[in-house]
């Protein structure tokens, strides 16, 4: 701009004013301008400074970036010992504690962890996400100040074999109240889901009804040495030492329960209702793999008798015992069990299978007999006619005293027992005879019937007389002409067990199988305040005990089933 205030310009450039000592200042100040406005010196400089800083940001990144991994690297490395450890269905300890424990011993620090655990019986899952926030140290140039190394993962251990013993209390009482029949519901359901939450031959289930005694079936009783006072009953008699060991030996002589019913005035023969059962319908059904042959042999299942819990467990943990393998290996032979169940039963220390007891009754133990020993085995003072009819049996009762049989169908007494064996004989007898007033020598032949043998009277053995007569019958007929005899006889049983001791053999199997590593599931179901505390001390906790009425049976075996084998995915 001159003067004039006009401006001035040329190429650009600004023209300095014409005239004076300011126009000079002002034209010197104009060209310095115009000269700092050419001058490119310093520019390079400028770029540097942002290459530098780029620069140091990359590097700075990579640095907090190898920060962050390392971090990451040794949560997610301590996470998956600590989910190892914790998952392991050994671990004594919390599984939430271990995970900790593993984290506040590894060094790290400032972290977040959260942990969740699912369990049941045969698994536990352990799931952990651990995070820890790592500052950064370049990237708060570019307004990064933190960044999040997070850790995450999933352990997990399941056991997916199972052997089961099934015990089910059968006694009277169970006729009550619709009891057996919830029982049957209860028990079908128990096994299907057992079964069909499990691949095949993983799941093996045992049997076991009691009442007061424990029928063991007329195949797997031959996979024992019992013995042999009769054949009519399979249940075994055992000492108080036995309820100290979890097996039952295939070698030692078990003694056979007698064949009897000491209750009935019944006159039913053969008897009807014997204290140990016969048929198959409430026999041990062993190491089964089948739905349908499981749920038959409930669906057969009645009730009567007393409660003998202590013989159940007794078989129960018996068929859980390594020491039955020979049996299985006997009954896959000979094709009655399925072939899959070779080996079992596993050792105790087997960690890829469980051994599970589910023991119910819904009363208490009471008195167990026997037959008086002197009474049962070998032979008894009485025959039996063989040739008589069914409908029409004879029998004749010896008595020493009088020397003679005496005959109950007709209360009369005989020098022979019925169908004694004769044999006629020829002999000539002479003497003298007065005739017309003169005595004469005559001699005749005589015919004399001579007892050679029993015939077809059979002299019967004890178990032969038990198996015909309830002991109450029998001395009221056999012996009906001594009232002394007759009630001797009404009273050829004894106790051998009262429910006191049945409860202490109770305690002491449940005992040796907690300690062997068996997992015992009790049921109270409607039972009496004795019964249900009796299970809950042989239950492997309080929490393995259910005190159960009505429908709720079917509750507790559902809970039961969840325990042993929950279905769960693992992600």
């Amino acid at each position: 701009m001159d003067l004039d205030g006009k401006n001035t310009k040329e190429k650009g450039q600004l023209l300095p004013a014409r005239g004076g000592f300011l126009s000079n200042a002002r034209a010197r100040l104009v060209r310095r301008l115009n000269q700092f406005h050419r001058d490119e010196k310093g520019a390079m400089i400028i770029f540097g400074l942002i290459c530098f800083i780029a620069m140091l940001v990359g590097a700075g990144m990579a640095v907090d970036f190898m920060r962050y991994e390392n971090q990451r690297t040794r949560m997610q490395n301590t996470l998956d010992r600590a989910l190892l450890a914790s998952a392991a269905l050994t671990q004594p300890l919390d599984a939430q504690d271990v995970v900790y424990d593993y984290f506040n011993k590894s060094g790290l620090k400032d972290y977040t962890l959260n942990v969740t655990v699912d369990q049941g019986l045969n698994f536990r899952t352990v799931s952990a996400t651990a995070s820890a926030q790592v500052n950064s140290l370049f990237l708060n140039i570019v307004g990064i100040d933190t960044l999040m190394a997070t850790a995450r993962g999933t352990a997990e251990e399941r056991i997916q074999n199972v052997e089961v013993s099934l015990i089910l209390d059968v006694s009277g009482s169970m006729g009550s109240y619709s009891r057996i029949d919830n029982l049957k519901v209860a028990a079908q359901e128990f096994v299907q889901s057992m079964l069909e939450s499990s691949d095949a031959g993983k799941v093996s289930i045992s049997i076991i009804p009691y009442n007061a005694t424990v029928n063991v079936g007329q195949r797997l009783i031959q996979e024992y040495t019992v013995s042999d006072e009769h054949t009519y009953s399979n249940c075994i008699r055992f000492p108080d030492s036995d309820f100290l060991s979890t097996s039952i030996s295939t070698v030692d002589e078990l003694e056979r329960l007698g064949h009897f019913n000491y209750s009935s005035s019944s006159s039913t023969s053969p008897i009807d209702n014997p204290w140990c059962g016969t048929g198959e319908s409430r026999a041990i059904l062993p190491f089964s793999t089948s739905e349908a042959d499981l749920d038959a042999r409930i669906q057969s299942l009645y009730a009567s008798g007393n409660t003998a819990a202590d013989l159940g467990m007794k078989w129960g943990v018996a068929l859980l015992d390594p020491g039955t393998q020979g049996v299985v290996t006997n009954l896959i032979a000979t094709n009655d069990i399925d072939a899959e169940l070779s080996g079992r039963p596993v050792a105790y220390n087997n960690g890829d299978t469980l051994k599970i007891i589910v023991l119910m009754t819904d009363g208490e133990n009471t008195t167990q007999y026997d037959v008086k020993q002197a009474r049962k085995d070998g032979v008894a003072n009485v025959w039996q006619d063989t040739a008589a009819g069914p409908g029409d049996p004879k029998y004749s009762v010896w008595d020493e005293d009088r020397g003679q049989y005496f005959l109950p169908h007709n209360d009369s007494w005989s020098d022979y027992p019925i169908g004694g064996e004769f044999t006629t004989t020829t002999t000539t007898e002479c003497y003298w005879k007065k005739k017309k007033r003169k005595w004469r020598w005559v001699c005749d032949d005589v015919e004399t019937n001579v007892y050679v043998g029993d015939g077809t009277a059979a002299r019967m053995t004890y178990p032969q007389l038990w198996n015909a007569f309830n002991m109450r019958y029998a001395g009221s007929y056999l012996w009906d002409y001594d009232s002394n005899l007759e009630n001797n006889i009404r009273y050829s049983y004894e106790s051998i067990v009262n429910g006191s001791q049945a409860d202490d053999r109770l305690l002491d199997i449940c005992s040796a199988a907690k300690n062997a590593g068996i997992t015992v599931f009790t049921i109270g179901f409607e039972a009496p305040s004795h019964g249900s505390n009796i299970m809950e001390q042989c239950a492997s906790s309080s929490a393995h005990f259910y005190d159960v009425n009505g429908m709720e049976i079917a509750e507790a075996f559902s809970a039961i089933v969840a325990t042993i084998q929950k279905l769960k995915l693992v992600q």
